[in-house]
């Protein structure tokens, strides 16, 4: 798919910031806050050769409540609303609550942005220990410098997460407007802190959780998703590539390329068929071992899975050679001190110093 048209309150940006948040088995959700990241508010804008932009937000704990798949005819029932559009499935989401009879169960609700594999819609609905139900009055808005006419969903879920802070002094982890009512009072749900966290996190996720996976036996799609968000959380602070091969990764592979992982076979880890192309082939049986994100295995896969994207990027080395293995990690360290040239030529290649990103060592069977 053509990566180049995300907006900014989509359902893209909704259903990218979930399958972020589900690749760590702590939460069960999350949803973006919508505020602006600004070196006033953000560490993150310090970074030396920063090349993602950061934004906020909240992961959905387990405990906090339960995902349920519902019907897609009774999800568009008696429904007037635009159903592609965000604020018309929160809304949605939460009327759900009522007219199913999920009150003594559930208070409040949030889609996911995911069909369900019987084809219904998706729905976190959330325990009364998790969420409380809110009302802000526009004058209280108002007192905080938001405009008295709220006719913006962005602004909407902006401003509740701007009034937790002020108005409510930060006693919750975040929130999130219903879109119910006529918006005075603005009808909104404030998550506890036990069951709600905050995290900032690089807008290229909105590309990254769409890349296409599949083929693999048991659960290592999984793995391999786990594996990209490893990468982009390594990359942006990495000093092992260069700022030009950063820009090149993101701008030329994440925003534009559909990206796919398909099983492959052979002794390497992975292997990329066409330099500059967009499939990666990963050999399972290579990673056999995987039983936790900081198993060897693991480091080895997004090793692995970096490699890959440098060549998706278009950067490749010269032939592997066992010779070689006895300078492995010279990449990472910068000095050529000792290294035979052709030993050297194929450890500070793009490809294997993008290997150096994930924990400051490079993978000897990389693509032999």
């Amino acid at each position: 798919m053509s990566n180049t048209d995300i907006k900014f309150f989509s359902d893209n940006r909704f259903r990218a910031v979930f399958r972020y948040c589900i690749r760590d088995n702590k939460y069960i959700g999350g949803f973006p806050d919508f505020i602006d990241r600004s070196s006033a508010v953000s560490e993150k804008n310090y970074d030396v050769d920063k090349v993602f932009n950061y934004i906020g937000v909240f992961r959905i704990h387990q405990g906090a409540g339960k995902v349920k798949e519902i019907p897609l005819d009774v999800f568009n029932r008696d429904w007037s609303g635009n159903l592609s559009l965000p604020t018309y499935r929160i809304r949605r989401a939460n009327a759900l609550i009522k007219e199913l009879g999920y009150g003594n169960e559930f208070k409040a609700a949030f889609p996911t942005f995911e069909m369900g594999p019987n084809g219904g819609v998706e729905v976190l609905f959330l325990y009364e220990k998790a969420a409380k139900f809110k009302e802000i009055s526009k004058d209280e808005l108002n007192g905080i410098g938001f405009p008295t006419v709220m006719n913006s969903e962005v602004l909407l879920m902006r401003a509740v997460n701007a009034y937790n802070c002020i108005g409510y002094k930060g006693e919750y982890a975040g929130g999130f407007p219903t879109y119910l009512g006529e918006y005075n009072p603005i009808y909104a749900f404030m998550l506890t802190k036990g069951f709600c966290s905050y995290e900032e996190i690089p807008d290229i996720h909105d590309f990254v959780q769409m890349f296409d996976i599949q083929g693999f036996s048991g659960n290592f799609s999984e793995h391999i998703k786990s594996a990209l968000c490893e990468v982009v959380r390594k990359l942006d602070r990495s000093q092992h590539l260069k700022p030009v091969e950063k820009h090149k990764l993101v701008d030329e592979v994440f925003k534009k390329k559909a990206v796919r992982f398909r099983p492959g076979s052979g002794p390497w880890n992975g292997f990329t068929p066409v330099i500059g192309g967009e499939e990666i082939q990963i050999n399972q049986a290579q990673f056999s071992t995987i039983t936790s994100t900081s198993s060897p295995d693991f480091l080895n896969l997004c090793q692995t899975v970096i490699h890959e994207l440098m060549h998706v990027a278009g950067y490749d080395h010269i032939t592997y050679n066992p010779s070689f293995n006895a300078y492995a990690g010279a990449g990472c360290t910068g000095s050529s001190t000792g290294v035979p040239a052709d030993a050297w030529n194929y450890f500070d290649s793009a490809p294997l110093r993008a290997e150096c990103c994930i924990n400051g060592n490079q993978n000897l069977m990389i693509n032999k």
